[in-house]
């Protein structure tokens, strides 16, 4: 009797095991094939739903919510695989990839340092550590572990990638330049080589040698926050070489993408205003404090790049005066704020109201060098050449040209004489 029913259990548990097996290979060809996360999710809690104690149909589920975004989730999931089989080291990995993603670095690395106590040979654990090292801000023992994930497996871009990056933050950007170019040697369509390529060359100051990689990472596609950066870095090479209307075009490309991110509106507005499109620039920065109302940066621009441009003085002091309220109201100290209200009033020719503010800007920041600049023009205009030329030497020793150009030159030779 106990050997018929044994046969009866075979036969019944073969079709449902082909079913099993011919369920997984879909949802894993939805997931690592097509990339369809929503079907691959469907499919694996299928599968789950029909044998719920293999870890294997679990572990499924949590990294198509993985890649979903829905972490927390995701994390459950691989609890209860865990909890089915504590000796499956990939649940440890994947959870604690995800565990990292929600800034749990250290139940993510004890996850991490079980897989790799159990598999020390196994690249993509060391790369993962190294990642999560990276999160803790501690690099020399990232590079270790992408360095020996690259023993491993030679041709591991992610782990030159991870390395780079890790040496990019120490400063050693020779060699972060050398691993990102070995990442994308290795794998041309490998969006994340192009963008940390491309933000080291403009980090460098290389903005017209970073255009490229930045567009190619856009052309190979990457995910929203991403593609956004990339679009600011290309908005900013193009605001370093004073091609405002390229500029302009890539903050409206970012727009697009999203389209309630005050940010993309100020600095929109801030091209548009260096195009002297007043009108387009004012429009800009009233939306993006509408968005966000105080936006210290959208007031300030406004104040100086479009109302002081069109001698609009009192609203541009309304709007310094904002900052400065909004700064002091946040605990903060507002040197700058100071220095362009003095601007301002130095527009409006009140010379002892604007000294009065510039020198209280200096009295707390005494390395601004755009406030001695404008303490020379101040002094000028009061007759002081001597005192003016001591200014605008101290403004170009404090590295006024290297922020803001060779302007200051002019003044100088003027008041130095």
């Amino acid at each position: 009797m106990k050997l018929f029913i044994l046969v009866l259990l075979l036969v019944f548990n073969t079709p449902t095991l082909s079913a099993q097996r011919g369920l997984m290979k879909r949802a894993d060809k939805a997931h690592f094939i097509e990339e369809d996360y929503e079907k691959s999710l469907k499919l694996f809690r299928k599968a789950a739903k029909s044998n719920p104690d293999n870890e294997m149909t679990l572990n499924g589920v949590g990294i198509a919510l993985y890649r979903l975004g829905r972490l927390e989730e995701a994390i459950g999931c691989f609890d209860q695989a865990v909890a089915i089989n504590p000796d499956q080291l990939t649940l440890y990995y994947n959870r604690a990839n995800a565990l990292q993603a929600i800034g749990k670095n250290m139940e993510a690395l004890n996850d991490i340092n079980f897989a790799i106590k159990n598999a020390p040979k196994k690249a993509s654990y060391l790369n993962s550590r190294g990642v999560i090292h990276i999160a803790l801000e501690d690099y020399e023992s990232a590079i270790l572990d992408c360095s020996q994930a690259i023993e491993l497996e030679a041709n591991f871009a992610k782990s030159y990638i991870n390395r780079g990056l890790s040496y990019f933050r120490i400063k050693k950007y020779a060699s972060a330049e050398s691993d990102y170019l070995k990442a994308i040697s290795i794998d041309t369509t490998f969006a994340t080589a192009y963008i940390n390529y491309g933000h080291l060359l403009y980090k460098n100051n290389q903005q017209e040698e970073a255009i490229p990689y930045l567009k190619k990472s856009l052309s190979i596609g990457c995910e929203k926050y991403h593609a956004l950066w990339m679009l600011w870095m290309l908005a900013g090479c193009y605001e370093s070489m004073e091609q405002y209307d390229l500029c302009e075009n890539y903050y409206s490309e970012a727009i697009e993408m999203d389209t309630v991110y005050s940010n993309s509106y100020f600095k929109r507005g801030t091209s548009r205003a260096h195009r002297q499109d007043y009108e387009g620039a004012l429009e800009d920065f009233n939306f993006a404090l509408r968005l966000d109302s105080l936006h210290s940066g959208a007031l300030t621009n406004r104040a100086l790049l479009v109302n002081e441009k069109l001698g609009k003085f009192d609203i541009a002091i309304a709007d310094i005066e904002k900052v400065i309220q909004i700064k002091i109201q946040a605990g903060q100290e507002a040197p700058f704020a100071y220095n362009n209200l003095g601007y301002i009033l130095f527009k409006m020719n009140k010379l002892k109201e604007a000294q009065e503010n510039v020198e209280f800007s200096i009295d707390l920041d005494s390395l601004n060098s755009y406030a001695f600049r404008n303490l020379a023009l101040i002094y000028r205009a009061q007759g002081k050449q001597q005192l003016a030329c001591v200014s605008a030497k101290k403004a170009i020793s404090l590295g006024f040209i290297e922020q803001y150009g060779d302007g200051i030159i002019e003044l100088k030779n003027e008041v130095c004489k």
